[in-house]
């Protein structure tokens, strides 16, 4: 989904990894994604690895993550402490 003022990617489960997904969207629509919505696929990943996971998110323009299903509670949190009032965690 790409808006003028807001590009979004909309994810089912980020099973290749929620980052690179970012990474392959941004070079295809040639700007960056500013919000992500979908699952995460960071259930059974390490504190380590979601934190890796939120840098490389930040660094690549991100602004809002919305997670959902796949993405896991523990990750959930860390999310919405790293983009906090940008979040929205059901």
């Amino acid at each position: 989904i790409v808006a003028d003022d807001m590009p979004t990617l909309l994810t089912g489960c980020g099973h290749y990894g929620i980052s690179d997904i970012v990474e392959v969207a941004k070079k295809v629509i040639g700007t960056d994604i500013k919000e992500v919505i979908g699952g995460f696929h960071l259930l059974e990943e390490s504190d380590a690895a979601i934190q890796r996971h939120i840098v490389a998110l930040q660094s690549s323009g991100v602004e809002h993550v919305l997670p959902t299903h796949c993405t896991g509670e523990r990750a959930a949190v860390l999310l919405k402490q790293a983009f906090e009032g940008q979040t929205i965690v059901g």
